[in-house]
């Protein structure tokens, strides 16, 4: 391969030559800067909007952070100090008048996890405890099993709920 090319580069005139060898010179750093400088400054420059943007984001989140922090802090809910999850949920259901349809209010696993069985409540009555039980106590329910009631009364059904705090 060498030998072709010197054998090439020999049947060339002088002038020839030369101005090959002109050519590369001014083709070198185009090609340098074609290859390598190009790539490298646009990477810089997207790096640099990166960098500016997530700047912002800092401060941005700086800013709100104090107002968060409040919000939080004013929002805190969850179980009264002085009650237990069970007492919580009996209290919070004879309260709403439910205390007919308590079959059942038993501990889960842990302490923080409760069973109830409901049978013949209404719906919307069961829904909207439940409703504030998540609201209010920051309670979530892990399990809804809801089953139409024996009894012809429209809207009752039996329910077997698991709540846990969160």
């Amino acid at each position: 391969m060498l030998a072709r090319l010197d054998n090439w580069w020999q049947q060339r005139t002088r002038s020839e030559q030369r101005t090959i060898l002109v050519m590369l010179l001014l083709a070198l750093p185009l090609l340098y800067w074609a290859l390598f400088w190009d790539p490298l400054a646009a990477s810089r420059a997207r790096l640099r909007a990166q960098t500016a943007a997530q700047q912002e984001t800092v401060l941005w989140l700086q800013q709100i952070q104090p107002a968060t922090a409040t919000t939080q802090q004013a929002g805190q809910r969850g179980l009264p100090a002085d009650k237990s999850l069970l007492r919580l949920v009996d209290e919070t259901l004879r309260a709403r008048g439910m205390a007919a349809s308590i079959e059942r209010i038993e501990p889960g696993q842990t302490d923080s996890e409760v069973r109830i069985w409901l049978r013949d409540v209404s719906f919307d009555q069961m829904i909207d405890w439940l409703t504030m039980m998540v609201q209010d106590h920051a309670l979530s329910s892990r399990q809804l099993n809801v089953n139409q009631s024996s009894q012809q009364a429209s809207g009752l059904i039996n329910a077997r709920i698991d709540l846990a705090a969160e």
